[in-house]
């Protein structure tokens, strides 16, 4: 878990500096295991932004899900403002753990990828929904947003060989397809992470991530979506 100062009301010029700058001084909080709980949030709600991560590679993986979505719902002090989620590639790169196979039709992994979401999208609804009943002693009533990155473009021309015959962007496609209604209805926003990388491919060293300016673009309508203050800093490449 991390913290990071943000710009308070008094001093909204601090909203001009670029946000990448400023998370550049984030600063560990605690370090613990996998599934640790949120804690209560900062007394002075708003002035400080805590980030926590946790690696999730494939859309369900019940060994992995299950113990954080039960600590979401039973243990939690706090409910988070908002969870990002972002997963797909390793649904792709290994689909025999991901319900399928590398010989299906792009249709029957699609397919495949949805059923896995849906069951994630419908046990982290349960989790949020326990969770808000436990602590609506304390007022705590408010859903956090939910934020979907969708899968972005696959530069072929960069994949190493082994990879080309599992990922290719039509396959990115229609994994963003099959999964909007499901997260439309799941009350899920979601993030183009698609259509700039699939403009720059000479931009990805290894055909999946694209460091530099596009990364950067990303990271500016992720930090537009969570802080709507937050402006692109006059003259500066970064966000």
């Amino acid at each position: 878990e991390f913290v990071a100062a943000l710009p308070s009301r008094r001093r909204r010029r601090l909203h001009r500096v670029s946000a990448l700058h400023s998370l550049a001084f984030v600063q560990p909080n605690a370090t613990a295991g996998p599934y640790r709980p949120l804690g209560p949030p900062p007394r002075k709600r708003g002035e400080v932004m805590r980030l926590g991560f946790r690696l999730k590679a494939f859309a369900w993986e019940a060994g992995f899900d299950e113990p954080w979505l039960r600590a979401l719902a039973d243990e939690a002090a706090a409910l988070p403002d908002a969870i990002v989620l972002s997963f797909g590639l390793w649904d792709m790169q290994y689909p025999q753990q991901a319900g399928s196979s590398s010989g299906a039709s792009v249709a029957e992994r699609a397919a495949a990828f949805a059923a896995a979401l849906q069951t994630f999208l419908s046990r982290l609804g349960d989790a949020i929904d326990a969770a808000l009943a436990r602590l609506s002693a304390r007022r705590e009533r408010k859903r956090p947003r939910l934020l979907w990155l969708s899968v972005g473009a696959i530069a072929s021309r960069a994949l190493p060989a082994w990879k080309v015959k599992l990922l290719h962007s039509n396959l990115s496609r229609a994994f963003n397809d099959a999964a909007a209604p499901l997260l439309r209805r799941a009350g899920v926003s979601v993030l183009d992470m698609y259509t700039e990388s699939s403009a720059h491919p000479e931009a990805s060293p290894d055909g999946v991530h694209y460091p530099g300016a596009v990364s950067r673009s990303h990271a500016q309508r992720l930090l537009r979506q969570l802080l709507p203050g937050c402006r692109r800093a006059e003259g500066s490449r970064e966000s």
